[in-house]
């Protein structure tokens, strides 16, 4: 048993393959030099040598065994924080680029703008950068210092919200935000979610949507947050394959055991999530 240990142990540290070929040799190797030691007791050598050469096998498979689920584990572990990190990069820029570019866009195509109205143009680019660069960050420091908490909604919810309205508005998409008193008192894990499900879905709006309106509602229930965001504007064409913002959108949601639902018209785009409240699971924590 301590051989079969020591083995176990080998083979975790340093073991390649399940079933090495010297394995078999040496059990082969054994056995006939047995047979030619005589025949007194040859049974009994026999069944102990058997059942050695079983328990060595077993250990060495187990710890080669071990090794490749280590491995598969902490490999599969890297991925999913290197898909976290791109999709709160993505979260973080996406939206506050998206306007930057509309704003500058308008301010150099239209002639007609005065010197105040070139003024408050810059202006909103400045906001949306800094409160971009002030996110990022926030996020380089979590990753920094390890925490698990998201704290983009330590401000409360309703006002992050009439913030990201403002910054459509600035891009020339008027916003109306529908919601209950009581989504500030949503646990923070849900309020992040909620601001990040809207702030992909007003850049998409912004960026692909041709639209001059966008209803935001919030409802939320004993159980359940209800999100859906809904524009006016040309709706998704037929071929339109689900980019890493929607991607992002359901990931997140499905981490806290909910669901999301995108429909599109000729009338406009339409984003529906709903995150439960109970039993939510804890997070380790587009249409483009």
């Amino acid at each position: 048993m301590l051989t079969g240990f020591a083995v176990f142990r080998l083979a975790e540290k340093r073991g390649g393959r399940r079933f090495p070929w010297w394995m078999f040799a040496g059990v082969v190797l054994v056995v006939l030099t047995s047979a030619f030691l005589g025949t007194e007791g040859v049974e009994d050598r026999f069944r102990g040598m058997v059942l050695s050469a079983v328990v060595l096998c077993v250990a060495w498979v187990l710890g080669v065994r071990t090794r490749e689920v280590r491995e598969e584990a902490a490999a599969r572990s890297r991925a999913e924080e290197r898909l976290r990190v791109a999709r709160d990069v993505h979260d973080v820029l996406s939206h506050s680029l998206g306007t930057i570019g509309v704003q500058a866009g308008v301010a150099a195509h239209v002639s007609t703008l005065g010197t105040e109205q070139l003024r408050e143009v810059l202006r909103g680019i400045e906001g949306d950068a800094r409160a971009s660069l002030f996110q990022l960050k926030a996020l380089l420091q979590r990753e920094r210092t390890g925490t698990e908490a998201e704290n983009v909604a330590s401000s409360p919810l309703s006002t992050a919200l009439a913030r990201l309205a403002m910054s459509a508005e600035r891009a020339g998409i008027c916003v109306r935000v529908d919601s209950d008193e009581t989504i500030d008192g949503l646990p923070s894990d849900v309020r992040t979610t909620v601001l990040r499900v809207v702030q992909e879905a007003m850049t998409n709006v912004i960026r692909h949507a041709a639209a001059s309106l966008a209803i935001v509602r919030l409802h939320v229930s004993s159980e359940s947050v209800t999100v859906g965001i809904q524009d006016d504007g040309q709706g998704a064409p037929r071929t339109f394959q689900p980019g890493h913002g929607l991607a992002g959108m359901r990931e997140r949601i499905e981490l806290l055991g909910g669901t999301v639902d995108f429909a599109s018209s000729t009338s406009g785009f339409t984003v529906s999530a709903t995150i439960p409240l109970v039993g939510t699971p804890s997070r380790p924590q587009g249409r483009m």
